[in-house]
């Protein structure tokens, strides 16, 4: 035997066992050793220890990690081919111990003996070579038959395998894009839900600002009406006594039935917005026309101009005459037809519209219609009225005034019932029978005091308005910090939202790669499995083919092993990961969502806002 053929049976000889490698398994380091043997050497370790060393240089290496070398199996089977010793054809069908025929099988050591080897395997079942021959024949048929089914099937599964990965990133592709489309729908969803909640909130800002609004303005007009009702008080109070007592009765009664109105709480709630007074329609304020009359003078034309400025404040009382009552205005209001009526006398005709005409209000002069809540304090009339009863009237005129219409005798009695001054000779006539009459002088200091405790109450009331109006004023700016501090929180809740959501996205995409991951990773080691069962299927066949295809002896052969192990050998299908039973992504229901959101991060601050 020359060197090279040395070498060659030293690479193909178990470093262990010393003899040709049985299904050659290879580690990291280079060296390789029958299948058998290195696994007894490396479950001959300590449990604990995860690594072992090569037995010929001592590398380490991981047990899992052994690579089946199937080039140096064809190697070792074409060495079991080839007889080594060329020159002696013969001897390798005798007993290399007696020289002597192959004639008997042992089937307890499954291999052929000479007659002279029957003693050391005495005991032994043992049948002549050519009887067991057939039945081995017979056995490796069956077993090469089972082995084809076999490696048919790994190289199935191997397709198989192959096409699920491709199935696979195609299917997490698609579940990648789902996941994508489904949060950027939610992005949408939280947009529209911002702009809901800021329309929502600019819709509030209005309605609240309009109901400020109006209740300022409430407060304003009742503030203005407290101010002519106190003016006209003082005025009676500086009158003489006859002109005091002239209208004092009316003036009392609308002090005592005022009351302040206080304005509603401010609700978020849309209420019709105060509408400004129209000012188009309103009488031009007259002015002074009359000259001053110069004392102790009295020329035709001084005379002339009282009498002219007389004439012109008899025309002013014909203007401002409620049509109604026919007496000056008082309280004057004002219809969008410009006709003008005391406030008592256009409340006391509505009311009696709304029995008689089924809601319907018409102006009591040109009968165009009106609504209530369009009605308008005319100031401007209300000037002339008090300009008017303040204007002097001529000698003649002031002469006329102190004497009754109906008797012509001096008016020095005033009747409590009526309110107004009469005669000696109107107390005793049938109309103010039964009524209390008294002298002005008696009565002038009763009425002083009431007008003075009239106004006291009106001041009262003018401070509470003041206050009133103040607290508007106050819980409007509130109101506006309110709405922009609102409006702040709300872009800075969907801020919060929007990145919980962008979190939310990365976490099921990290999932999504690392389920990926795991799923390829399971079908590549799958995959590496079967080619490690495909190799050894293709050596276990070559070696039934072989065995089949050789000589008597060959087959026979250590025939015990090759069955063993073509009978224990069971094709392990790799594991599957089914679609139905992963993990799928399903969109988060946006609404629970944001109710846990609002659990961990605010409180809803949506409230019924009142000013005071």
């Amino acid at each position: 035997m020359d060197f090279s053929s040395q070498e060659s049976i030293k690479e193909v000889t178990c470093p262990i066992c010393q003899e040709l490698l049985r299904e050659p398994m290879s580690l990291d380091c280079g060296h390789s050793f029958c299948e058998e043997c290195i696994t007894t050497y490396s479950e001959s370790g300590s449990p604990q220890d995860l690594e072992c060393c090569c037995p010929v240089c001592q590398s380490r290496y991981q047990p899992w990690n052994l690579q089946f070398n199937w080039q140096l199996a064809e190697r070792v089977k074409k060495f079991r081919e080839v007889d080594m010793n060329s020159h002696q054809p013969r001897r390798r069908d005798l007993c290399e111990h007696h020289g002597e025929n192959y004639d008997i099988f042992c089937k307890d050591d499954g291999k052929a003996i000479c007659r002279l080897c029957v003693q050391e395997h005495q005991g032994h079942q043992m049948s002549p070579i050519m009887e067991v021959v057939k039945e081995c024949q017979e056995k490796l048929q069956e077993a090469l038959k089972k082995l084809s089914q076999e490696q048919q099937e790994a190289e199935q599964l191997e397709a198989d395998i192959n096409e699920e990965r491709a199935t696979w990133k195609e299917h997490m592709q698609t579940e990648r894009e789902r996941i994508l489309q489904g949060f950027e729908q939610m992005r949408g969803i939280l947009d529209k839900e911002e702009q809901r909640e800021l329309q929502k909130l600019e819709e509030d800002d209005v309605n609240v600002l309009d109901n400020l609004t109006m209740a300022k303005d409430q407060m304003v007009q009742q503030k203005q009406y407290m101010s002519e009702l106190a003016s006209d008080l003082q005025r009676h109070m500086h009158e003489s006594t006859i002109d005091m007592l002239q209208d004092v009765i009316n003036s009392l009664r609308r002090c005592e039935i005022y009351t302040l109105k206080k304005p509603k709480i401010v609700s978020n709630k849309p209420k019709s917005a105060f509408r400004v007074p129209d000012l188009s329609g309103m009488l031009q304020k007259f002015k002074e026309i009359c000259e001053p009359e110069e004392p102790h003078i009295r020329t035709d034309r001084s005379r002339g101009a009282a009498a002219m400025a007389s004439g012109i404040l008899v025309n002013m009382k014909e203007e401002v005459t409620c049509p109604i009552c026919l007496e000056l205005l008082r309280e004057p209001l004002s219809l969008d037809c410009e006709h003008t009526f005391c406030q008592a006398c256009i409340t006391a005709n509505y009311k009696e519209s709304i029995v008689s005409q089924e809601g319907q209000s018409s102006c009591p002069v040109c009968r165009i219609t009106y609504q209530p809540g369009n009605l308008r304090p005319n100031r401007h009339v209300a000037n002339i009225v008090e300009t008017l009863r303040e204007a002097k009237l001529s000698p003649e005129e002031e002469q006329k005034r102190d004497l009754c219409e109906r008797h012509g005798e001096k008016l020095l009695l005033f009747c409590k019932e009526d309110g107004k001054f009469i005669c000696w000779l109107c107390e005793r006539s049938q109309e103010h029978r039964g009524h209390h009459t008294f002298l002005m002088e008696e009565v002038a200091q009763e009425y002083k005091e009431k007008l003075q405790a009239a106004l006291n109450r009106l001041r009262a009331e003018q401070q509470k308005a003041e206050k009133l109006e103040a607290d508007i004023k106050e819980g409007r700016i509130s109101w506006k910090n309110q709405i922009q501090n609102d409006s702040q929180s709300v872009q800075e809740y969907f801020k919060k939202l929007r990145g919980f959501l962008n979190t939310e996205e990365q976490k099921e995409l990290q999932k999504l790669v690392k389920e990926e991951g795991d799923i390829l990773h399971d079908l590549e080691q799958s995959e590496r499995e079967l080619v490690q069962q495909s190799l050894v299927l293709r050596d276990l066949i070559s070696d039934l083919e072989h065995r089949l295809e050789g000589s008597m002896r060959k087959m026979l052969q250590d025939v015990n092993g090759i069955m063993e192990r073509s009978k224990t050998f069971t094709l392990k299908k790799p594991k599957t990961v089914s679609k139905e039973q992963r993990r799928v992504f399903q969109a988060p229901d946006l609404s629970e969502m944001l109710q846990a959101f609002n659990r961990e991060a605010c409180q809803s601050w949506w409230a019924a806002v009142g000013v005071w």
